[in-house]
């Protein structure tokens, strides 16, 4: 179980992380099975279940995570099903899905009686709360408090998405610059403890951001825009290669780490860089490089979302 972790986070890309990490799962469910063991199994499936999401692969992740749910109802424990449920939670978030994410990790705080899958449902729900700009204020409050409480408990395994998505909420709370400093600073720092998706996972949030602020929107209050007047002044002409710098690193990253849906989110996001750019031709050809790529890991969130994006380009 502990180098099924120690890979999750630190191992090196390929065939054999990969076949190691299945058989290292299948030798903790017969270990579990031997001993009658539920809790084991539990974490067995979820280990399991984490790796696959981590490393772009969601289709399989929610196989495991649905036989957590599966072994609750067989058994009558509410843990593992406590497991499954923030881990749906995780694969909605990944996905896009902020709302479905929130409902999930609500439920897991329902029935979850293990702290640590409470801080981890806590956790996700708050960042799916910052990213759908729902209740920001009361969502940075939450996963603040998660922060504290995975510190205490050395948990920082936790924090890396947790911190940069708290970046993403100091933008949208107007503190602009302290948020990119934030997600960069997060990035630096998880690739100092040498977790191998740090800084690809700091590229997407970095690319994403910027291209939210390229593609504008909604006009922030006067008062932000004043507030954020040197940033802006900065920034807003050169948002469009930024977020295609930051994005292509991404794509680059998890394309090295083998990590499907993320290099398929990537090429998805450049589709939009390019739609709005009028680049009607390399838009195109990120999408359906976005679609290939998501249909042949089930990551039908983006698929979905290529096919819509496809279907408004012009003939």
């Amino acid at each position: 179980m502990g180098l099924m972790w120690d890979r999750m986070f630190w191992g090196q890309p390929g065939k054999a992380r990969d076949q190691a990490q299945r058989e290292a799962g299948r030798r903790i469910m017969e270990a579990s099975q031997r001993h009658g063991d539920i809790w084991l199994a539990s974490k067995g499936h979820l280990a399991n279940a984490l790796d696959l999401a981590a490393w772009g692969h969601p289709g399989d992740s929610r196989a495991e995570f649905m036989k957590l749910m599966a072994l609750s109802r067989e058994t009558n424990d509410p843990r593992p099903r406590g497991m499954g449920l923030y881990g749906l939670a995780i694969l909605e978030l990944f996905a896009g899905n902020y709302q479905d994410a929130i409902e999930n990790a609500d439920e897991a705080l329902r029935v979850s009686l293990n702290p640590i899958d409470r801080l981890a449902a806590i956790s996700y729900k708050s960042i799916a709360m910052i990213l759908s700009k729902q209740e920001i204020d009361t969502a940075m409050n939450m996963v603040g408090n998660a922060f504290d409480g995975a510190v205490e408990n050395g948990l920082i395994i936790f924090l890396s998405a947790g911190k940069m998505g708290n970046g993403v909420g100091q933008v949208l709370q107007g503190r602009m610059a302290q948020g990119i400093r934030a997600i960069e600073a997060a990035s630096r720092e998880y690739e100092g403890y040498g977790m191998v998706a740090a800084r690809p996972q700091g590229d997407m949030f970095l690319g994403e951001t910027y291209l939210q602020i390229a593609l504008g929107g909604e006009t922030p209050p006067l008062s932000v825009m004043l507030a954020n007047f040197p940033f802006l002044l900065r920034t807003l002409p050169f948002a469009k290669k930024k977020a295609r710098h930051y994005l292509q690193k991404a794509l680059n990253g998890f394309i090295a780490l083998d990590a499907p849906s993320f290099a398929a989110r990537c090429h998805y996001l450049l589709g939009l860089l390019e739609k709005a750019a009028k680049q009607s031709s390399q838009a195109r050809t990120s999408f359906q490089e976005a679609r290939d790529i998501a249909a042949s890991v089930a990551a039908s969130n983006i698929v979905a979302d290529a096919d819509k994006a496809l279907a408004e380009l012009p003939a």
